[in-house]
């Protein structure tokens, strides 16, 4: 495609439900990130299908990306190939395919005369293929016997010639090998769906909650709608389903809903009658119920209730009968214009979740984080009554001041979420699938469990992974091979071993920041939306086979760019361009270390980057938790000091611009004050709590003392008098008691900058005013990045640098909650459906665990004794270099649909069957993957039993050992 002044149109967005690319000019996008009315960019829109067959990239175009939200590939570049990046930063191989085998090929007047020798050149890339009567397989001999004889042989005959019960027949018509690989990729017969969770039970019904009396649900169309776009989707009780066109679906749609609840933390009260015993889901026993219109009110009003006769019941719950009954012609979907939308209510009892969503930021407690029995009167309170007063807590009900609530119900309590008994694998459509809770044995260091995620189907083979593999910064030397003995374990079969595993529940975590991942990558887009396209010659551009290398040369570029005279000569320790500042601003940055390239090494380099720039000790010092400058003792600029501030200034602007992460080990609060001078000192004692709470605990007296308070000056040891002394040097007595709140004011900044950022005056210090000025990166001529922090672009730069920040792993389920497992095995073997469970238990319990594995396959092998003890009592080591290992970053990403998918493969045919090792991890950093091989050595290391709820098997060994060699070598693509 080339690049020409105006893109061309595009459909529906991405993240939000304008239906169609329109500026505000009403013309065609310049650039990918030129914004759209809806204020999200052009490449988050669904792109065009490309109908024209003569088209140079008919047959390379591809759809959107998951992660990156694309709408669909788009580049600059002539020709597309494997790794071509899009607009997006992904590569054309992580996008998804098109089917254009139902385009009709029309060709354009002015091109007729290559109609002939285009189909001839279609015709050469074909297989040679033999003639149709090699299909005929000759008559069928005639059956002999009798009539019940020649019956059954007859039936016989059609079973094994039925693929789709013993396999596919050799077909001798092979398909072009390109039109082969677009078939792996083709969607089973499902469809999208919308589900809206309302909180209340039906009125009237007896499970109605004490003092949450149930509302009726009356909506007339705006309503509905206000209620589905407003508080629905802010509490994440709208649900994306998909659900088969095909047979009953209740099951698919159920399992879908409980991790989704699951997974954000709602709780459904569950059928108290269900028996222990049970392992079959029962229809009449789920925790939701559908609801649709009834009769009309006035101002096209309508009531919502359960169907009346003869109701949907398990056989009647299919896609086309919940199309007819709840469809778009019932109810209509303002998230989607294609998608149905089906409404469904509690059944046992009103939901329960935390309530952080509904409540003012400025008065948000730690208890709000909890499970609250006013969730349901909270979320529908606005729609449904005029009084002004918003709901409060339930005594008894409610957590208070952080204080649980008593559970109300035998059996369940909120923290429980939706847990079921485990149960045998369920098919999925187009694939294997897996339900249930697994559990594991109680921890005693009290590790939080955590639950899998249900097995979803991946009907392709996975792309050629990168696997990588090298020796971590601890280690000794490589780990010996790993034998399946254990002296202390013995062997089961895979039923007894899952029968031995008890379920658990899922707890429930409070959201960890008050402005969500969306708002942060909306600011990203904005903030790189103004800036101008350049050509592609002057891209970024780095090569390496050394993270810490290309880090270095990283910060040394940006020092050469960031200098006022560029006289000195820049020696760059890898292969890179030398660009201006405006090249790192582009979509399309090209970060390659050895084979590896894409987002996850230009992740690993910025992190690297900001480790080393933050040991450099010249110009950094630590201030508790993170690193604050070291300001030089003279108050007169020194260029070659100036220059290296400025660089690490933009460093910090270009970590958070393109990983939406705050630039760690770097003080929050300089760049705070970077963005808004003294304003950015907070002035909260709770918000500087969330990120130091040491430094929170030095100022709390001042805070404490308020404007009107005495300063005890005849008490030296008073913490009032210390931190006046320690921080300013200022003698108490200075401080009158008559002071005027602008000369509190004044102490209190003082105090702030001291403590938070390393100087009373750093706004007039040289190093802090190099330091700004190289955050402050230019983004046009009219436009710099100061300029996205303030108002109407965005509200609070406290509320976004706080959520950059507090991205850092504190429980392991931060990372499992992540977790999707998916396979590529249609088999219907049993055992290997057994060995997935399996599977799942192990992992999580290994995630689960504390420290390295105490195991001599680790201990003494991988890594030194010093560093095992130094890790003991580590409870999120595992799942820090878990993440480290799927994104390149020790981060948790700021994508609010990051996952971490770990696919399943059946093992390879091998021709040597004496040798079979351990299998490989293979990790995909750019779309946080990872491939794994259930061979049988695999199956026998699941098979083992640990001889208690902490000692280390040898499955946690392999997975340890995997993990931790794991480097930025990467190997292949």
């Amino acid at each position: 495609m080339s690049s020409e002044s105006s893109l061309p149109g595009r459909h529906q967005c991405t993240l939000c439900p304008c239906g169609g690319y329109t500026n505000a000019n009403n013309d065609q996008a310049s650039s990918p990130l030129t914004i759209c009315r809806c204020s999200h960019p052009w490449i988050t829109h669904v792109v065009q299908m490309i109908r024209d067959a003569l088209n140079l990239h008919f047959r390379d175009q591809k759809g959107g990306h998951a992660l990156t939200k694309c709408g669909g590939f788009f580049s600059y570049a002539q020709t597309w190939d494997y790794d071509t990046p899009c607009a997006c930063s992904a590569p054309w191989f992580h996008h998804a395919n098109i089917d254009t085998s139902s385009v009709s090929h029309t060709i354009t007047p002015d091109l007729e005369p290559l109609r002939t020798s285009w189909a001839q050149a279609i015709t050469s890339n074909r297989v040679q293929l033999p003639p149709p009567m090699a299909a005929f397989q000759g008559v069928q001999p005639t059956l002999g016997g009798n009539v019940h004889q020649r019956r059954m042989a007859s039936s016989s005959q059609k079973t094994r010639g039925t693929s789709a019960r013993t396999g596919v027949r050799a077909n001798p018509y092979p398909q072009d090998a390109r039109l082969q690989q677009q078939a792996q990729f083709v969607a089973p017969d499902t469809v999208e769906c919308t589900v809206a969770l309302l909180p209340y039970v039906l009125p009237g019904d007896d499970n109605e909650q004490a003092g949450h009396p149930s509302p009726a649900y009356r909506f007339n169309p705006a309503k509905l709608s206000e209620l589905v776009q407003g508080n629905l989707r802010l509490c994440k009780l709208i649900i994306a389903v998909t659900l088969s066109k095909q047979g009953e679906v209740w099951a698919e749609m159920n399992r879908q809903i409980e991790f989704h609840c699951r997974t954000h933390g709602i709780h459904i009260p569950p059928c108290l009658e269900t028996a222990d015993s049970e392992t079959e889901l029962m229809f009449n026993k789920l925790s939701w119920q559908l609801i649709g219109p009834g009769r009309s009110l006035k101002d096209n009003t309508r009531i919502f209730k359960a169907p009346g006769p003869p109701g949907i019941d398990g056989v009647r719950f299919t896609y086309d009968v919940l199309v007819k009954e709840f469809g778009p012609k019932k109810v209509s979907n303002p998230l989607h214009s294609t998608n149905p939308l089906f409404l469904i209510v509690p059944r046992w009892g009103n939901l329960q979740a935390a309530i952080v969503p509904l409540v003012d930021p400025r008065l948000i407690e730690p208890f709000h984080s909890l499970i609250h029995a006013c969730f349901a009167s909270r979320v529908i309170h606005k729609y449904e009554y005029e009084e002004t007063d918003l709901p409060v807590c339930l005594d008894g009900q409610c957590p208070i001041n952080g204080v649980p609530a008593i559970a109300t119900t035998v059996g369940s309590t909120p923290s429980q979420g939706l847990s079921t008994p485990l149960r045998p694998a369920a098919t999925l459509p187009g694939g294997e699938g897996m339900e249930g809770n697994p559990g594991l044995p109680t921890n005693r260091r009290h590790r939080v469990e955590s639950v899998s995620t249900p097995l979803q189907d991946v009907s392709a083979e996975p792309p050629t992974s990168r696997q990588r593999t090298g020796s971590a910064g601890n280690t000794q030397r490589s780990a010996p091979g790993l034998a399946p003995t254990n002296e202390n374990a013995s062997r089961n079969t895979t039923a007894t071993v899952l029968a031995a595993i008890a379920p658990t529940t899922r707890p429930v975590v409070g959201p960890m920041v008050h402005m969500t991942t969306d708002e942060i990558k909306n600011w990203s887009l904005r903030a790189l939306a103004c800036v101008p396209r350049i050509p592609e010659d002057r891209y970024v551009e780095f090569r390496g086979s050394s993270d810490t290398d290309m880090a270095e040369t990283l910060l040394d570029l940006l020092q050469f760019l960031c200098s006022d005279d560029r006289q000195a000569a820049f020696e760059p320790k890898v292969t890179c361009k030398i660009v201006e500042m405006a090249a790192f601003l582009q979509p399309i940055r090209r970060f390659k270390i050895n084979q590896g390239y894409g987002n996850g090494p230009e992740r690993r380099i910025y992190r690297a980057a900001a480790q080393r720039l933050s040991s450099d000790n010249v110009f950094w010092e630590t201030r508790r938790p993170f690193v604050s400058l070291r300001f030089y003792p003279t108050s007169e600029p020194m260029s070659t000091r100036v220059t290296r501030l400025r660089a690490f200034g933009a460093f910090a602007a270009l970590h958070m611009l393109h990983l939406c992460l705050g630039p760690l080990p770097i003080s929050p609060f300089l760049i705070l004050v970077a963005v808004k001078g003294n304003e950015g000192l907070p002035e909260d004692n709770a918000f500087i709590r969330a990120l130091d709470p040491e430094a929170a605990d030095m100022l709390e007296p001042w805070f404490a003392l308020g404007e009107k308070g005495r300063v005890p000056r005849d008490n030296a040891t008073n913490p009032i008098c210390l931190l006046l002394i320690q921080a300013l040097n200022m003698e108490p007595r200075l401080v009158n008691d008559d002071r005027s709140p602008e000369d509190h004011q004044a102490i209190t900044r003082a105090l702030l900058g001291s403590v938070l950022i390393g100087d009373a005056n750093f706004m007039a210090h040289p190093d802090f005013l190099a330091f700004r000025h190289g955050f402050n990166i230019r983004l046009n001529d009219t436009r710099t990045l100061l300029d996205t922090f303030v108002p109407p672009s965005l509200a609070c730069a406290n509320s976004l640098i706080k959520a950059m920040y507090n991205r850092d792993i504190s429980n392991a389920s931060q990372v499992l909650y992540r977790v999707r497992f998916a396979t590529t095995c249609r088999s219907s073997n049993r055992d290997y459906k057994l060995f997935l469970e399996l599977f799942q238990h192990r992992f999580v319990r290994y995630v689960n665990g504390v420290g390295h594995p105490d195991h001599t396959f680790v201990r003494g092998s991988l890594i030194t004794e010093d560093s095992f003890k130094d890790d003991i009592c580590d409870g999120i080591l595992r799942s820090r270099m878990l993440l480290l290992a799927v994104t390149d970053a020790e981060l948790l990403p700021a994508d609010p649909d990051w996952t971490l998918t770990l696919r399943l493969h059946p093992a390879k045919q091998s021709l040597n069957v004496e040798f079979r090792p351990e299998p490989t991890l293979h990790f995909h950093t750019c779309e946080s993957a990872c491939d794994i091989e259930i061979n049988e050595w695999l199956q026998n290391a699941l098979l083992e039993n640990p001889a208690s709820s902490e000692s280390a098997t040898l499955f946690d060994c392999w997975f340890h050992g995997q993990i931790m060699r794991t480097t930025a070598q990467y190997n292949d693509i």
